[in-house]
């Protein structure tokens, strides 16, 4: 500032460096006019316990020096309290904003995330009604595969008789025992008949079976498939909510520094 200490009180400790050239206080900008402010105020509390008196008056240049400080505190304080406060102020707004924009977009997130896991929940519940179902089907197909098999082998038992030759009677067989030729024709017909709606009966009953089966298989994977994304579900919440609970933590803090600056 244009003087220089003599350094001739034992409290001016910073005597060679106050013979350095400085800036003119209208060529300071405002960080350096804040934190020479602090040197100079640290400086002149170390000269005021140096002094007998707890005065700074006891050394001349001192006072030259406090009232240099005030003059800079006088500069500096106002754009302190104004102004570099405001954007501190605006700063920790701003990070707030940001931190409550976040937490309500990790809310929306979680809300998604929750909904997917309860139609997840709802598709595996479903699968598992249907693969129960296709069981009890399957089991009811099985006992009428073995139903129409049964019936199907006694038909095949008929249909191999044949009649005699030329109506020829069994030498042990009666004449009363003797079967009409015409009836045991018709009989044939209608047993041959039988045996092939059984016998389509059976072959769509297999298909029916072998479908449901290709369904079951179907399901089960699906079902599989479901249980993965469910689980997949819940990780992904759990992980939001952990972040929701910091993200809240961080603009509490945010808010008691700005309660504290305010």
């Amino acid at each position: 500032f244009g003087w220089t200490c003599t350094g001739h009180w034992p409290g001016c400790r910073d005597a060679t460096s106050m013979t350095e050239p400085r800036k003119k206080i209208s060529q300071l900008t405002k960080e350096e006019l804040v934190a020479l402010a602090k040197r100079q105020h640290e400086q002149i509390v170390q000269l005021k316990a140096a002094s007998p008196s707890g005065r700074s008056g006891d050394c001349s240049r001192c006072a030259v020096y406090e009232c240099q400080l005030q003059d800079l505190q006088s500069r500096s304080t106002g754009a302190v309290d104004e102004e570099v406060l405001d954007g501190i102020l605006r700063e920790q707004q701003q990070a707030t904003e940001r931190h409550e924009a976040e937490v309500a977009q990790l809310k929306g997130h979680i809300q998604q995330m929750e909904e997917q896991l309860q139609n997840s929940q709802a598709r595996a519940d479903h699968i598992e009604t249907l693969n129960a179902d296709l069981g009890n089907a399957k089991a009811e197909l099985q006992t009428m595969v073995k139903s129409l098999t049964a019936q199907v082998e006694a038909l095949q038992a008929e249909v191999s008789w044949r009649p005699p030759k030329d109506g020829a009677v069994p030498s042990d067989a009666g004449a009363d025992d003797a079967p009409s030729p015409d009836l045991t024709l018709r009989q044939l017909e209608k047993v041959q008949k039988e045996a092939t709606e059984m016998a389509v009966s059976l072959q769509m009953a297999r298909e029916l079976e072998m479908e449901k089966t290709t369904k079951v298989h179907e399901l089960e994977a699906r079902l599989e498939v479901a249980a993965e994304e469910l689980c997949t579900a819940k990780d992904a919440t759990a992980h939001m909510k952990q972040q929701v609970s910091s993200a809240e933590a961080a603009r509490a803090e945010l808010r008691a520094e700005l309660a504290v600056l305010t």
